[in-house]
């Protein structure tokens, strides 16, 4: 998390951005939008049919019925090489910027 708040933090501080450059600041906003879907999906129930067939496509669905097969697949999703691309353009940011 705290890779996350480093790079959002330099995104939307404008002095903190032209420290980061357009080209730096355009791949953190890649890497930091890649991780959604997959967290999405992640947090879903992935049950398609039946009573509780809303619940894998909305956002609250989680917490009514808890997502045993979303993170069951999430563990396979490719995690490591995401939170990696993450905290390497993380320590980008905090060496162009001087700001953890």
């Amino acid at each position: 998390m705290r890779g996350r708040i480093a790079i959002e933090g330099a995104l939307t501080d404008e002095k903190l951005k032209a420290k980061v450059g357009d080209g730096l600041a355009k791949h953190c906003q890649e890497t930091l939008d890649e991780r959604i879907p997959y967290l999405r999906i992640g947090m879903s129930t992935m049950i398609l049919s039946g009573v509780w067939v809303q619940h894998a496509d909305v956002d609250n669905g989680w917490w009514q019925a808890p997502p045993q097969i979303g993170s069951h697949w999430y563990v396979g999703s490719g995690w490591q090489d995401r939170s990696r691309r993450l905290f390497d353009a993380a320590g980008d940011v905090v060496a162009a910027t001087g700001k953890p």
